[in-house]
C-alpha cells in the first residue's frame, strides 16, 4: 500500500513541532514512552499506519488537539516539557 500524503505531512509537523519545543527525538520519544527507534521512523515518514492512541499522545504533548495538529496553518507555540523558554 502507497503511503498516504497525511503521513509525509505528519511527519514534517511532528519534526517542526520537536525542533520549536528544544527536544531531542530521544527526548520526546522518551516523553511519550515509545522507542527511540519508533518515533524516528515516525517522523521520517517510514511509519504512517499508526494507533490512534499514538497520535493523540503525539499532539498531546504538544498541547494540540489532534485537528490542531492537522491543520495546515502551524499551530501557535505552547509551553512542553523540556521547552526551551521564549
Amino acid at each position: 500500500m502507497p503511503r498516504p500524503k497525511e503521513a509525509l505531512f505528519l511527519a514534517k509537523r511532528l519534526r517542526a513541532l520537536r525542533e520549536r519545543a528544544g527536544l531531542t527525538q530521544e527526548g520526546l520519544a522518551e516523553y511519550a514512552g515509545i522507542s527511540y527507534k519508533v518515533y524516528q521512523s515516525i517522523e521520517a515518514g517510514r511509519r504512517w499506519n499508526l494507533r490512534m492512541q499514538t497520535v493523540l499522545k503525539l499532539a498531546g504533548i504538544h498541547g494540540l488537539t489532534l485537528s490542531e495538529l492537522f491543520a495546515a496553518k502551524m499551530p501557535k507555540a505552547r509551553t512542553v516539557p523540556g521547552e526551551k523558554a521564549g
